[in-house]
């Protein structure tokens, strides 16, 4: 891994030449940076859309943070290079007990900031999925507040089975994508679940057609909040705040011009 003092110089250098051009090119915009804790371990938990993702949570967050990504993205030397010296950390998600993990809760513990994406990988319908439990590890071990962060409108941009992104100008007005979440059937993508279709569908009938793409930061939750909770306890807090800022972020978007 890079020195942190490198990753920390270019996080300030790089930062508003990144979000400048997210915000040009793919209309982002965030909200709650109010609420990050400015010091101190902190463990950030995402929804996981799409490849922009890492980069978005940074924006929203602004502090320098450090990602754990799973170790099939370390196979190509040059982009290996380019995520490590943006604080990336290989993790086996077949074995969530390895030095990725480890690695992890030690930054935790010595005041880092650490992102994971505990649905352990890119939705491929624009619902949210299950989380990992592993995610429930790096909680008690590393025993710091949890940060919820939601994203949403990045599938719209860049889904999985698409090879580059799409791009949703901030000059324009028209739907991003070329296919927007709500023109997926279920011949396209696999099913989501009977509660999250559910409230899809009463967001399509509530909201206007939607673009861009959102972040918003939800409040820490404190980890003496979350000690004394089962596993199935904390996945089910966990899920509960992560969906909020999703929804929260979806309704966020910029609204589409009749």
């Amino acid at each position: 891994m890079y020195p942190i003092w490198y990753q920390e110089a270019l996080h300030r250098f790089s930062y508003p030449i990144v979000t400048t051009g997210m915000a040009l090119l793919f209309s982002v915009r965030t909200w709650g940076y109010d609420l990050v804790p400015s010091q101190g371990g902190l463990l950030v938990i995402a929804n996981h859309q799409s490849f922009l993702d890492p980069i978005l949570v940074g924006m929203g967050v602004r502090r320098r943070m450090l990602y754990l990504a799973r170790k099939t993205l370390f196979h190509n030397p040059f982009f290996s290079r380019l995520i490590q010296s943006y604080g990336a950390i290989p993790i086996d998600q077949e074995k969530p007990t390895t030095e990725g993990i480890r690695t992890a809760v030690e930054l935790l513990r010595q005041g880092e900031g650490v992102v994971i994406f505990p649905e352990g990988e890119r939705t491929p319908h624009g619902q949210m999925l299950e989380l990992k439990p592993g995610v429930t590890l790096l909680v008690r071990r590393g025993q710091v507040p949890v940060l919820p962060v939601g994203i949403a409108g990045a599938f719209e941009v860049w889904p999985r089975h698409q090879r580059l992104p799409c791009l949703c100008p901030l000059w324009s007005r028209q739907p991003c994508g070329l296919r927007s979440r709500n023109s997926l059937t279920s011949a396209d993508t696999p099913r989501a679940s009977a509660s999250t279709e559910s409230h899809s569908v009463q967001m399509k009938k509530a909201t206007p057609p939607r673009r861009g793409i959102a972040v918003v930061i939800g409040p820490p939750i404190p980890f003496d909040s979350l000690r004394e909770l089962s596993q199935e306890e904390l996945l089910n807090r966990l899920t509960v705040a992560l969906r909020e800022v999703w929804h929260q972020a979806e309704s966020r978007r910029l609204t589409c011009p009749h």
